[in-house]
């Protein structure tokens, strides 16, 4: 049996994060400014959506 090759998995680099990149995608994006009150009840409604009532 001959040999034509080898199979590895690719080798990626990794990104390092930017924060003023960062700001500026934000900063683009233009988001509403939302309170801690209002992020703790939309990340409530999200978990309900997703895993139900028994969750506490």
């Amino acid at each position: 049996m001959k040999k034509i090759g080898k199979i590895q998995p690719v080798q990626e680099s990794v990104k390092k994060f930017d924060a003023k990149a960062f700001k500026k995608a934000v900063k683009r994006l233009n988001l509403a400014k939302t309170t801690y009150s209002q992020r703790e009840k939309i990340y409530r409604k999200h978990l309900m959506e997703k895993y139900g009532k028994d969750l506490s």
